[in-house]
């Protein structure tokens, strides 16, 4: 009785095992897709050196997302230096988002090209060292704040880059999948932290500050200007407040740069975009 008893345990272990064997095939088939999915872009070749101090620059590029698709970019042209930031605006569907998927080689464009440092993209290796993004969705994974910042720079200055990014918190606090024992405004600087870390000298800021109160970012973008002294800084934002720090504003209009310059020369233009923010 007691061995009857005994093996109905690992029985139940093993029927549960069944059960959730069609789940876990289907995760790992996924899983499986994703990892031999053919890359959209083919490897470098003839890789050059990217200068030190390199600047951004678009040259009439083209993109649609399928052959026989609408042209998302129409011969968009513009240039972001060292040491400045550019603020990309437009209305939704303008291009902005591409323009940044681009700069990551997530795709080539269809005509003219990106250069980082005078070196055109497809024949850059490691690209990730020169080019880092802030994400407007942060990723974060279960593990210590330290863990999560050094996830693309191993021997990084982890206090360094928190407190750039405004972020008083113990380095050593375990967080939840996806940050959720965060709030919405520490996982952004988190991911600003992270981007710091990395040391590339062209930083991306894709709507970085959108989960922020204005007094967090105020402190942030104040400290992301003295980061940006030493970097080529490209942001994407809905903010007022943020673009008119900018040192130089690009308006896309439907795919096109339709005008460009500072806020004082934009002001009237941008009014339309940005109803109700004072």
């Amino acid at each position: 009785m007691v061995l009857a008893a005994s093996s109905l345990g690992p029985a139940a272990q093993v029927a549960l095992l069944l059960k959730e064997y069609g789940t876990l095939r289907a995760a790992a088939d996924r899983v499986h897709t994703l990892v031999t999915a053919p890359a959209n872009v083919p490897a470098p070749r003839e890789v050059l050196e990217v200068a030190d101090r390199p600047e951004v620059v678009f040259e009439d590029v083209r993109f649609r997302y399928t052959p026989d698709g609408p042209e998302v970019l129409r011969g968009v042209s513009f240039r972001v230096p060292y040491g400045k930031t550019v603020a990309l605006v437009g209305a939704s569907g303008a291009g902005k988002s591409t323009c940044v998927s681009l700069l990551l080689r997530y795709w080539d464009p269809d005509g003219g090209r990106i250069l980082v440092g005078g070196v055109p993209l497809p024949r850059i290796a490691d690209l990730h060292r020169h080019v880092t993004v802030v994400p407007q969705d942060v990723h974060l994974f279960a593990g210590t704040i330290e863990q999560n910042v050094r996830l693309g720079a191993p021997g990084a200055d982890v206090a360094s880059a928190l407190r750039v990014a405004q972020l008083a918190i113990d380095p050593e606090l375990v967080v939840g999948e996806r940050g959720v024992t965060l709030s919405g405004g520490q996982r952004a600087r988190v991911a600003v932290a992270r981007a710091l870390a990395t040391g590339a000298p062209v930083l991306v800021l894709d709507e970085a500050v959108a989960n922020l109160d204005t007094d967090n970012e105020a402190r942030l973008v104040e400290a992301l200007q003295e980061a940006a002294a030493g970097r080529a800084t490209l942001v994407i934002a809905h903010r007022l407040s943020t673009i008119r720090r900018a040192d130089h504003i690009v308006l896309l209009e439907e795919g096109r740069v339709a005008a460009e310059g500072s806020y004082a020369e934009l002001s009237e233009r941008l009014s339309h975009l940005f109803v109700g923010q004072p």
